[in-house]
């Protein structure tokens, strides 16, 4: 059984590979995918709170879902990398504001954090985005969005 979270993480990687970003259709959905060529966008799922919401009991009671993902823009430069990193992440929440995402009933912005290595001939720069996205399965077939 496919669960609906992993829908939810490959839809949001499509998005964001046909969204025209500096990052083209270099999107990956683990981070140990080799990257040679940067931009570039990771998607990575950092957990889900999971509650009922429904006061009855039995398998059919619907789950609210809130599944946490954190897309990373990775960028190799040292010329204005900040203003790169930024405008990648805003093209980001632009297409996942508007991206029409199966099941899902919201996307919002969870927060940010920058980090920079400069271990190699030019830093990278990586702007991890997180986001909300709150769904509803039932408790019986999480692999089905209500």
């Amino acid at each position: 059984m496919t669960h609906h979270r992993q829908v939810i993480r490959a839809a949001v990687a499509a998005a964001l590979a046909a969204g025209a970003t500096a990052a083209g259709t270099r999107v990956y959905q683990h981070p140990w995918d080799p990257r040679v060529t940067l931009p570039a966008l990771v998607v990575e799922d950092d957990g889900e709170q999971q509650q009922s919401a429904a006061i009855y009991s039995g398998t059919r009671r619907p789950i609210e879902r809130v599944l946490l993902l954190t897309v990373s823009a990775e960028l190799k430069q040292s010329d204005d990398y900040a203003q790169a990193r930024d405008e990648l992440v805003a093209d980001v929440e632009r297409i996942l504001a508007t991206a029409a995402l199966p099941g899902v009933k919201s996307v919002v912005p969870a927060g940010y954090e920058p980090e920079i290595s400069g271990s190699g001939d030019k830093p990278i720069v990586v702007g991890r985005q997180r986001f909300q996205i709150t769904y509803f399965t039932s408790q019986d077939d999480p692999s089905v969005a209500l």
